[in-house]
């Protein structure tokens, strides 16, 4: 059995929903690439002055609510020409203030505590320019961590620290570290310092040896041997009498 239809239903036309869908979506003006925000806004920058945009603009930030923008837009607008170069300045010098800036030091260890190579450190530094100091910083830095100039012997078998180099540079450092406890040391308790270290060595074995061609016949590098110095104590007095001073603080007998 067949049954007729008694009403009419329109259908939508094919071609006027294609004609609807054509081109790309629409995408908010803050999502685009600034060279088509320049293109969307080529025309009205050529049909409007300077001054009818500014105040286009201070209008448009009270309507939103943003007041303090607004007369910002107009006090730099308006006034001397240098005011903007001043506002400028004085954003950068805030940035800077507010932002905690890692020196060289700061820097290194951060790089000796975390393995990290130098491009790894550059990686990390992209992120942040203004926090992280550049790694030419850094190599000065590092370079405050060796002894004097000539104290250090190297070849291709072994390497050699002058010892009393490296007992003053050590001395010298922990000073430089501490200065605030130094400064309220009398003359006569600064020429009485004692500084006691601990020394070892450490020797590994049985390594696989590389094609290396040595300049003396006896050497390999299928062993290494280190020798090792290493800071405890800064005590101000006798460091076998009781009631030596460390750095500021009493040493008592079960401390010693």
């Amino acid at each position: 059995m067949q049954i007729g239809l008694k009403q009419q239903f329109p259908f939508p036309s094919l071609n006027k929903k294609r004609e609807k869908n054509r081109g790309l979506p629409g995408v908010l003006f803050e999502e685009l690439f600034e060279c088509r925000k320049r293109k969307k806004t080529k025309q009205l920058r050529l049909n409007n002055s300077v001054d009818k945009l500014t105040y286009a603009t201070q209008m448009s930030l009270r309507s939103s609510g943003q007041i303090q923008a607004a007369k910002l837009v107009k006090e730099i607008t308006s006034t001397s020409p240098a005011r903007a170069q001043k506002y400028r300045r004085a954003l950068v010098k805030l940035e800077k203030q507010t932002t905690s800036i890692l020196d060289g030091e700061e820097a290194l260890s951060m790089i000796v505590e975390a393995k990290l190579s130098r491009h790894h450190y550059e990686l990390v530094r992209s992120k942040d320019r203004i926090k992280f100091s550049s790694y030419k910083i850094v190599k000065q830095a590092k370079k405050k961590c060796y002894p004097k100039e000539g104290s250090i012997t190297a070849s291709v078998s072994h390497i050699e620290v002058e010892l009393q180099a490296l007992v003053d540079h050590t001395a010298n450092c922990l000073v430089q570290a501490q200065k605030e406890v130094f400064s309220g040391l009398t003359s006569d308790q600064q020429n009485d310092l004692n500084l006691l270290y601990k020394w070892g060595f450490d020797r590994s074995s049985g390594l696989n040896p590389y094609k290396e061609k040595f300049d003396e016949s006896d050497a390999t590098d299928s062993s290494v041997f280190l020798s090792s110095l290493v800071p405890l104590r800064l005590i101000n007095g006798d460091p076998d009498l009781r009631g030596s001073t460390f750095y500021g603080k009493t040493l008592t007998h079960h401390q010693r």
